[in-house]
C-alpha cells in the first residue's frame, strides 16, 4: 500500500536536491576555470629559427613525441631484459635501470647508441635493446639530436 510522504520529507528532499545541484554546478564551474579568461598560447619556436648558439630549433611536441615513443616501447626493452635474466647475465633478482644515450638524425633514425649509465654489466641486454631502438622511426627531424632515456627493470 503507498502512502504519501509528510510534508517535512517532501520538503527536505527537495532541500537536498537543490544543495545537490548548487554543489555539482560550482564543481562544474570550478573544473571549467569558472569563466576566467584562458591562458594564452605560447607559440611553438619554429624550426628554421636559430638559437643563441646558431642551432636550429626543434619543436618541443617533437620532444614530446620521442619520449612517448620511448615509452610505448617499454615492453620490447622488458623482453631484452627477460631474455638477459635466461641468458644468465642478470639475476632473477636483480633489479635496476639502463640509460641509453643515442643521437636521432635528421631522417629520424637513431645511431651513436651508448649507454650512458646502468646497475647491469650485461653486454647481451645492451646489444638487445641497441637491436630494437635502431629498428625505429623516430620521425624526421629539423637537426640531428642527441638524446638518452632511462628504462627501469624490476626484477622477475
Amino acid at each position: 500500500m503507498y502512502t504519501m510522504p509528510m510534508r517535512e520529507e517532501v520538503r527536505g528532499s527537495r532541500w537536498i536536491a537543490a544543495a545537490t545541484s548548487l554543489v555539482l554546478a560550482g564543481l562544474f564551474v570550478a573544473a571549467c576555470g569558472g569563466g576566467s579568461d584562458p591562458e594564452p598560447e605560447r607559440p611553438e619556436p619554429v624550426a628554421e629559427e636559430p638559437d643563441r648558439r646558431g642551432d636550429v630549433l626543434i619543436p618541443q611536441r617533437r620532444f614530446v613525441e620521442i619520449r612517448a615513443l620511448f615509452d610505448r616501447r617499454r615492453p620490447d626493452m622488458t623482453r631484452c631484459y627477460s631474455a638477459a635474466v635466461g641468458q644468465g647475465e642478470i639475476g632473477r633478482d636483480e633489479g635496476g635501470y639502463v640509460t641509453v644515450g643515442l643521437v636521432i638524425s635528421e631522417e629520424g633514425r637513431a645511431s651513436d647508441l651508448h649507454i650512458y649509465d646502468s646497475t647491469f654489466d650485461s653486454q647481451f641486454l645492451f646489444d638487445c635493446m641497441f637491436e630494437r631502438i635502431r629498428q625505429w622511426n623516430f620521425g624526421p627531424l629539423p637537426r640531428p639530436l642527441e638524446y638518452s632515456y632511462r628504462y627501469r627493470f624490476q626484477a622477475l
